[in-house]
């Protein structure tokens, strides 16, 4: 006697622990049906942490239904038939599959058989999946009311650990925790002392001027992601952008407004706004492979003779120089001068600590914000009334493009006032180990901000015995700082 040949399909949408013991289970279960049907198990399909109502493709699920229309199976089992589908759609495509040149029927563990072959029985398992999509759309409803609820609050609704953060249990104002339904601690975020630090870190190196580029190779050197096993450029960029490391509340593309999260801010406001402005300006240069500048001097010192930046240019045997980049006016050594010009760097340094990061005025921030919190809010009233039919589509985009102009300059504005070259360098317990510590990109734009620095040609004849450097060809200004 021929036995059946059985296929198992298990699912689970949701498998927080990634243990498959809920797929085990119904595999389990099904296992002693089809001993009591008498028919054999000869392929196992798990869709694990996959949804049926929410269309994402499930590639067992569709392994299974080639199967059958090889021929490789005589009937299937799953736990519950809403296991299998919940889409009238994926339903009316499995009953014309199993019913195409032989009956293929299905057993469930806990509906009993889904008569496939008859009307009354195709009827039947229409009407279950209609309530089982019912019961799925109504959860979805419920779960957006619930999510939109806790965004109000300020309540972190993520499932993942995000980089800079760890989970830690959320207290009332009495400091007790507070409960979930099901009686277990909600969680919140508190911060990651070291992954909190690299995204500070990050964000003041970004206003300072030094590219995502450079701070992801320090990355790569220092800091293990959360996933994977390298950074890439794109990932930094996320993290230094993301609106939660400012306690900001993004949804669906959007910072809402007047909401702040209820966890601990990583950066201040205005540092996040200045790195976004820095980061999506049109002309900023993103990195293309090329070498990048390697040299504190390239770039910046420039000729005494006729004002053209100075390039580093190294000899075949290794040796370094600076040379003017339009003539053959200049050339000298490049390390001695480099090393001279950030030693004067770091007297500097030590000597005006924290007295050079630029005066912040905390009444023109708020003023800067409020006013971008208007612009935000107009081109969010300038949608409605093209919904509304209160304006076409010509009169929308000339309204919307004179309010995103000044939302621009507004948030210009607040990038400027946000940071400097010296953010966390001056400020550091020894400012001038702090900028030696530095990636050059970081000692560049401090340098620039800092000072001038001119390289006179130079004079006839040799220097005298002993002398390898002549240091009254160096002409170093200060400029500017406050």
């Amino acid at each position: 006697m021929t036995r059946t040949r059985a296929a198992i399909y298990c699912r689970i949408s949701r498998d927080k622990t990634g243990a498959g013991l809920g797929v085990e289970r119904q595999e389990a279960e099904c296992r002693e049906l089809a001993e009591r049907l008498g028919w054999t198990v000869v392929a196992v399909y798990p869709d694990n942490d996959l949804s049926a109502y929410s269309g994402k493709p499930r590639p067992q699920y569709r392994a299974m239904l080639d199967a059958i229309r090889r021929g490789e199976v005589d009937a299937v089992l799953a736990w519950h038939g809403d296991r299998l589908h919940r889409s009238p759609v994926e339903l009316e495509q499995y009953i014309d599959i199993c019913n195409h040149g032989r009956d293929v029927p299905t057993h469930c563990v806990k509906a009993g058989e889904l008569d496939l072959s008859t009307a009354s029985g195709r009827m039947t398992a229409r009407i279950v999946g209609a309530v089982a999509r019912h019961e799925s759309e109504h959860k979805s409803e419920r779960i957006t009311s619930e999510k939109a609820q806790a965004l109000g609050r300020g309540e972190w609704i993520g499932s993942g650990r995000p980089f800079g953060y760890v989970f830690v249990p959320m207290v009332d104002e009495q400091g007790r925790p507070v409960m979930n339904k099901a009686g277990k601690p909600k969680m919140t975020l508190g911060l990651d002392p070291a992954e909190a630090a690299a995204i500070r870190d990050g964000v003041a190196r970004v206003i300072a001027g030094e590219s995502v580029y450079s701070i992801t190779k320090s990355w790569q050197a220092t800091i293990k992601p959360a996933r994977g096993e390298r950074w890439a450029a794109q990932n930094v960029h996320r993290i230094l952008t993301r609106p939660r490391n400012a306690r900001l509340i993004e949804h669906k593309g959007v910072v809402l407004d007047n909401v702040r999260g209820t966890w601990p801010e990583i950066t201040l406001e205005d540092d996040f706004r200045a790195v976004c402005a820095i980061l999506k300006d049109p002309k900023r240069t993103t990195y293309s492979g090329k070498r990048s500048l390697k040299w504190v001097g390239s770039g910046l010192y420039v000729c005494g003779r006729c004002g053209a930046d100075l390039r580093s240019a190294t000899t075949n045997n290794g040796t370094r120089s600076y040379r003017c980049r339009s003539g053959s006016h200049v050339s000298i050594p490049g390390e001695p001068l480099d090393e001279y010009v950030i030693k004067t760097v770091c007297e500097v340094l030590d000597r005006e600590g924290a007295a050079l990061l630029p005066t912040r005025k905390n009444d023109d921030g708020a003023r800067l914000h409020e006013e971008a919190n208007t612009l935000r809010a107009r081109l969010e009233g300038l949608a409605d009334m093209l919904g509304d039919g209160e304006l076409d589509r010509a009169a929308y985009n000339r309204q919307k493009a004179r309010v995103t102009a000044k939302l621009d300059a507004v948030t210009a504005k607040m990038a400027e006032r946000s940071g400097s070259a010296f953010d966390g360098i001056a400020t550091a317990p020894t400012p001038s180990v702090a900028f030696r510590a530095a990636p050059v990109a970081r000692q560049r734009a401090v340098v620039d901000a800092l000072c001038r620095v001119t390289i006179a040609p130079a004079g006839r004849g040799r220097l005298p015995k002993g002398v390898e450097f002549d240091y009254s060809r160096v002409t170093i200004e200060p400029k500017t700082t406050t």
